[in-house]
């Protein structure tokens, strides 16, 4: 029986949770800062915490593709939530925030790695790249992270300020617990049979839908090391920019002139369009499946001018505009990640590509708000960060220029050579 739309569903509540508290982290810091045990800690080491977690759970994520590939999905989503579980158990009885790196940093972050990677993979099992609906249903889960964010951010407040932080908690812990309840009946591939069963109508609704392009390419070793190369490159730099920007928005909003709500308010400017336009590309994705890359490139540059231009928005205004532009360019690349992985070496090593990217962009998430601080205690401006995300930008364009051509001639090449053999 197929029911591939119940596993976009059930990981969809697990996205939105992950990305959510994830995402909330900002949340935590400011009740630590306030309590009687860790109000002693460093806002150093409470930002350590968020690191270790960005590079156990995304920096590593070769760490979930082989727990998949050697135990099973099944498995590895029990592997993954029993740490998960265990690590913000830990976390409750946490005596100081140098421990909280152990639990919520390590044991958290490595859960949610063997968790995560894979459901990306469960997903893309149900609806292959010949199924009508694989960028959107691929994509759904990036598109519920903005909402994730509004939900656990305002839950999380809730718990700590009506059962305290240490029982929140225990609360996010048994929610893990109950989805993998729930949810692990459904992790498993689908038979060759089912899967053709679902994909067949949609070919009479939509004809013209192509196979993967893996098919007809075979690619050398040495070109896949090398494209793989300019993909980890690629998401490392994306990674970076992501998390500076977020990072020194609103202080960069206060050094206009501005107070922190205004800068608040331009991160829920960068909310909604980055909303907006993730919704977009998932809805309408599949009508534009093959040609993700090239949409990338135009999003790249257009986030490169606008870090460029920020000299020049020196009004709330200006701010709202850099805020907007920034979710607009930011919105597709995140959404369509998956997607893009199947473009990039023409459908061949799609899970390898994507284990590549969750690592560029958890190790540039790690690096991101260390570097923007550096940036700023040496010049006192925030100007050299911006500037140092536009030629991020320029090489993310490129790069990913480079890997379309590289397809393209790979293509030609392929034809050629059938033609010569016929």
């Amino acid at each position: 029986m197929y029911h591939g739309w119940l596993v976009v569903l059930l990981t969809s509540l697990l996205f939105l949770a992950f990305n959510g508290i994830k995402m909330s982290w900002g949340v935590f810091v400011t009740t630590f800062s306030k309590d009687t045990v860790l109000g002693s800690s460093s806002q150093a080491t409470l930002g350590v915490i968020q690191s270790v977690f960005f590079l156990c759970c995304s920096a590593t994520s070769f760490i979930g593709k082989i727990t998949s590939n050697h135990s099973g999905y099944k498995i590895s989503a029990l592997v993954g939530t029993l740490l998960v579980v265990l690590g913000l158990s830990l976390s409750a009885i946490a005596p100081s925030a140098t421990y909280l790196i152990f639990s919520n940093g390590v044991l958290y972050g490595l859960g949610m790695n063997i968790l995560v990677s894979p459901l990306f993979f469960i997903v893309a099992d149900w609806f292959p790249w010949e199924h009508r609906y694989h960028v959107m249903c691929t994509s759904w889960a990036m598109v519920t992270m903005p909402l994730g964010t509004v939900v656990f951010g305002n839950l999380i407040q809730w718990l700590h300020q009506s059962i305290g932080w240490r029982y929140g908690y225990l609360v996010l812990a048994t929610f893990y617990a109950l989805w993998a309840t729930v949810s692990i009946h459904t992790l498993y591939k689908p038979t060759k049979e089912v899967l053709q069963e679902a994909i067949q109508p949609e070919y009479l609704i939509c004809p013209k839908q192509e196979v993967s392009p893996s098919v007809e390419i075979k690619w050398s070793k040495q070109i896949r090391v090398v494209v793989m190369v300019m993909w980890f490159v690629i998401y490392l730099s994306k990674g970076i920019c992501q998390t500076i920007s977020y990072a020194i928005l609103v202080r960069q909003v206060e050094d206009l002139g501005y107070t922190s709500a205004d800068g608040a308010h331009c991160l829920t400017a960068d909310g909604v369009a980055g909303f907006l336009s993730r919704l977009l590309v998932s809805a309408l994705g599949d009508r534009v499946k093959g040609n993700i890359l090239y949409i990338y490139v135009i999003c790249a540059g257009l986030l490169m001018i606008n870090n460029i231009l920020v000299p020049y928005f020196t009004t709330l205004t200006g701010m709202f505009i850099f805020s907007t532009v920034l979710g607009l360019g930011q919105g597709p690349i995140i959404a369509a990640w998956y997607a893009s992985c199947g473009e990039a070496l023409s459908g061949q090593d799609v899970q390898t590509l994507f284990v590549i990217l969750r690592s560029g962009m958890g190790l540039g998430a790690a690096i991101g708000p260390f570097l923007s601080g550096v940036i700023y205690d040496i010049s006192g401006s925030y100007k050299p960060a911006f500037l140092t995300m536009a030629a991020l930008y320029l090489v993310n364009a490129l790069l990913t220029a480079s890997i379309i051509l590289i397809n393209s001639v790979h293509k030609k090449l392929a034809k050629v050579g059938s033609v010569c053999q016929y």
